[in-house]
Parts: C-alpha cells; sequence; structure tokens
C-alpha cells in the first residue's frame, strides 16, 4: 500500500516538473537526469510554530555568544589581577574599567538568557506522529467471523526511499544524507559548547583562588589571635613596657600591619573573584538548561527542537529546484478469520492501509501540487489458493 501511494504521487511529481519530452526520455533511459531540475524529498515541515521556535533558538545562541565573550573578558581580568596579587606581598588596587564594561554587558544580557533559556527548553513543541488503525468491521459479518486490527508503524524514512526510487529521470535527494555538515546553526552551537568549556575551566580555576584566599586568610587570622594571645599572657611590667615604646614594639607593631594588609588584600581580590564566580557558574548552569531543551527529543516527536531547526535551516538554504514534503499521516490494518461451518481448513484475508501526505513547491515556495493519497491492498488466503484484491483507497 505504501508503494502505490508512492507511485501516485510520483506520477504527480514528474507530470507537474518535468517537460514532457523528458518524461518520455526518462522512461527510456532512467540513467540520465534532466539538466537544471533538482528534487530534495524532506519531512513534512510541520507547524508554522516550529519556524518561530528555530528563529528563538538563533536569537538564544547570539545572547549566549555575547555572554560567554563578556565572561571571559572579566575572568581574564579578575585571573590577572589574582596572579599579580599572589606574586606580590600586598595586592595593588586594580583597574575596574575593563571588568566594569564586561561585567556591565553580561548583567544586561543575563537575565534574558535565563529567560530565554527556561521558556525555550520549556515551551518548544513536539510534532506528534499521527498513527491509527483501520476501524473495526466486525458488526458486518456473522458469528463465524473474527476480526482484529493491527497499528502498522509505516516510516516517514521508508516513504522517501520509495518515493526516491519512482522519481528518474530527476535528480533526487533525500533529507539526511550528509546534509547538515554545513549547518552554520550547528556550527554555532559547537562554537558556543567550546565557550561553555572555557568558562567552566575559568569557573573552577577562580573557585580554587577562592579557597586558597580563605585558607590563607584563616592562617593570617591565627596569626594575628596568636599576637594578641602572646600580647596578653605578658606580664604587666612588661606590657607597660612595650606599650611605651620598649623594646621588640616596632617589630611586632610592623608584624601585625603587614598581617592585616594582607587580611584586607585577601578580602579585595576575594570579593572580586566571588563578583565574576556567581554570574559565570549561572551563565554555564543556564546553558546546560538551554542545551537539555533543545537537544530532549520530546514524546511523538521525530527530532529534537534543535535538530528540527538546523533540518528548516538547511531546507531554506538548499541549492534545490523543487521540494517534496512527504509524511504517512495514516496506516493499519486487519485480519479477518472465517470459521467455516464446513470441516475445511481455516481461511484469512488480511487487509493493510496507508495514506500520505504531500506537498510539492518550487525553490520559491509556491505549491505546484499537494494532496493526501490513500490505497488499500487485500489478500485473500484459501488452502490451495492465494490471490491478492487491490481495493479503492480511503477518499482523501
Amino acid at each position: 500500500a505504501l508503494r502505490l501511494c508512492a507511485d501516485t504521487v510520483a506520477r504527480t511529481v514528474k507530470a507537474r516538473i518535468l517537460p514532457s519530452s523528458s518524461t518520455v526520455q526518462g522512461d527510456q533511459d532512467k540513467d540520465k537526469f534532466v539538466d537544471g531540475i533538482e528534487l530534495l524529498i524532506v519531512d513534512d515541515p510541520g507547524p508554522v510554530d516550529e519556524e518561530f521556535w528555530r528563529l528563538q533558538i538563533e536569537a538564544q545562541f547570539d545572547r549566549f555568544a555575547r555572554a560567554f565573550d563578556a565572561q571571559q573578558t572579566s575572568n581574564r581580568d579578575t585571573l590577572e589581577s589574582a596572579a599579580t596579587a599572589a606574586a606580590e606581598a600586598a595586592a595593588a588596587p586594580k583597574s575596574a574599567g575593563g571588568t566594569t564594561r564586561s561585567a556591565a554587558s553580561l548583567a544586561a544580557l543575563l537575565p534574558l538568557i535565563l529567560a530565554g533559556a527556561q521558556g525555550i527548553a520549556g515551551a518548544v513543541p513536539a510534532t506528534l506522529a499521527a498513527v491509527a488503525g483501520v476501524a473495526s468491521i466486525a458488526g458486518y459479518f456473522s458469528a463465524d467471523y473474527s476480526v482484529k486490527g493491527r497499528k502498522l508503524a509505516l516510516s516517514d524514512d521508508a516513504l522517501k526511499r520509495a518515493m526516491a526510487g519512482r522519481c528518474a529521470p530527476i535528480a533526487v535527494r533525500v533529507f539526511g544524507y550528509d546534509c547538515l555538515q554545513a549547518s552554520p546553526l550547528l556550527s554555532n552551537f559547537a562554537g558556543l559548547l567550546a565557550q561553555r568549556r572555557i568558562v567552566a575551566g575559568e569557573a573552577r580555576i577562580l573557585a580554587a583562588r577562592a579557597r586558597q584566599l580563605g585558607a590563607d586568610s584563616a592562617a593570617v587570622g591565627e596569626a594575628v589571635a596568636h599576637l594578641a594571645a602572646g600580647e596578653a599572657d605578658q606580664p604587666e611590667e612588661r606590657r607597660s613596657v612595650t606599650r611605651s615604646g620598649g623594646r621588640g614594639d616596632e617589630q611586632e607593631k610592623k608584624a601585625e600591619q603587614a598581617l592585616q594588609q594582607r587580611i584586607a588584600a585577601n578580602a579585595e581580590e576575594l570579593a572580586a573573584i566571588l563578583a565574576q564566580l556567581h554570574p559565570a557558574n549561572a551563565l554555564v548552569e543556564a546553558f546546560d538548561k538551554f542545551v537539555e531543551g533543545i537537544t530532549a527529543v520530546k514524546e511523538g516527536a521525530a527530532h529534537s527542537p534543535l535538530m528540527a531547526a538546523a533540518i528548516r535551516e538547511t531546507v531554506c538554504h538548499s541549492t534545490a529546484t523543487h521540494y517534496l514534503y512527504v509524511k504517512v499521516v495514516q496506516s493499519g490494518g486487519q485480519v479477518v478469520t472465517k470459521r467455516r461451518l464446513w470441516p475445511l481448513p481455516t481461511r484469512l484475508y488480511y487487509t493493510g492501509a496507508a495514506s500520505v501526505s504531500y506537498l510539492l513547491t518550487d525553490r520559491q515556495g509556491r505549491v505546484l501540487a499537494g494532496d493526501v493519497v490513500g490505497q488499500m491492498i487485500t489478500l485473500d488466503q484459501d488452502p490451495g489458493r492465494q490471490s491478492f484484491g487491490l481495493l479503492p483507497g480511503p477518499p482523501a
């Protein structure tokens, strides 16, 4: 039944896009293609709102790219300052010009990214596959019949392959074979994954530096407390001599002052690191949720939202002169068993049906042909003989 549907669609396609002389020539020599005509067989385009989500994914990719660039600039400034502070005894005042601009850019983009990622991950629609069985006809038979309906899952890929073999002498390409390598959308996605790895790596370095500063400040705090405790344990006459500027006073003051400066420098550097670490982690988390939403295949959908968007993009930029959108919209069958009253073997009737939708357009999107065609085929299996009968298909 599926092949019969493909035959019907192929005849319509060739009649609409082939010159009359080419049709005869193609029947004589199927190894030659008609010049200037290329047909791309693709999936049914689905609801128009999927095109809207393709545009949303592209816009979100652009936002993430700018956010990753701004975050990497801020991270580099902070990491350079951290390296300088670690090499010097006291942290020098840091220039915040580049960091301020990058942080401002990121602050403007982050709310859009968080909102957009949640919206796309939660609201991208799934294309539902319609597979239904033929209605039961058990009520039309007498009691010596039993009827069992079956759902037959005929694939769109099988339909496209059947169509490709019946469209000679047209040069046919079936979408899915070496069609996505040059997709700009997937190239941008790969670039974003690389940026995500860089930002996540910089965040890990910043987190390690923050832990190092915390441990250093804790050790310095213990040293300050130890100095204070040592002074408290001194005899009263020793403390009075120290307060009056006696021996050891200058060294202790310098040591305590150096420790306090170190604690203050650590606190300043830690604040700068945390100011970059929290947005970096939030950006990576938002991107991961966004990726999870656009790469998951929803129940009943043929592709993930990202793959569906890449398919649409590739179709739009294809070099084909004509597009054929085909889809199996319904398929099913029945097995009818007749238990005869006479002592004869059981007789079986098999019925299978398929309905196919197609849409033929030119490169500008103008519809050349479109319809829903259906075919039903039966097999009458009787002991000693076997016959096939072709019944008319369901109405379009």
